[in-house]
């Protein structure tokens, strides 16, 4: 229990609730991410770049793919085309 005399909620219940928030219109430019080292985040900084870099290259519009960040690599994401 917290001091209010709520629930106490763990950093992991909390990122999986998140996942909520990209459903709620009042929420749609947040994002909540899980901690990470130094060094993840130096990692995940340079991935970003990569992938920003390579889908500056492509029309997403008409692209049947684009560029995003699995695990630690930057990969090939069929690109659903609204």
């Amino acid at each position: 229990m917290d001091g209010n005399g709520g629930p106490m909620l763990t950093a992991t219940e909390i990122t999986k609730a998140a996942k909520c928030l990209k459903d709620n219109p009042n929420f749609k430019a947040v994002y909540i991410n899980p901690d990470l080292t130094q060094s993840q985040q130096i990692l995940f900084k340079r991935l970003i770049k990569e992938r920003t870099q390579k889908n500056s290259t492509l029309n997403l519009t008409t692209s049947t793919f684009r560029y995003g960040i699995r695990g630690d690599q930057v990969v090939k994401i069929k690109n659903i085309i609204i």
